[in-house]
């Protein structure tokens, strides 16, 4: 009988309000209303997902490149809101 317990530790930091999760590839997920949100390096890109909270169907998703161009336009659309140019 092995009583080994295996530690599955994050590759990279994990930002605040995020989970660290380990199935078949390293992932962050957060809850997002009734959404969660799944980031995730899948070869050599990174990907997100956006799913049904419990539900593994996706129903958007994309490259990161895409999730961080929407970022971005938040923070473009902040600065605009407190007077910025």
């Amino acid at each position: 009988m092995n009583n080994v317990i295996e530690l599955k530790t994050a590759p990279w930091p994990i930002p605040h309000g995020w989970a660290y999760v380990w199935d078949d590839i390293h992932s962050i997920e957060r809850d997002v209303g009734d959404y969660t949100l799944i980031v995730a390096q899948e070869g050599d890109k990174w990907h997100w997902w956006l799913c049904p909270k419990g539900k593994v169907t996706s129903v958007a998703r994309g490259e990161t490149w895409d999730m961080l161009d929407a970022v971005w336009r938040v923070f473009d659309a902040l600065a605009t809101k407190m007077g910025g140019a």
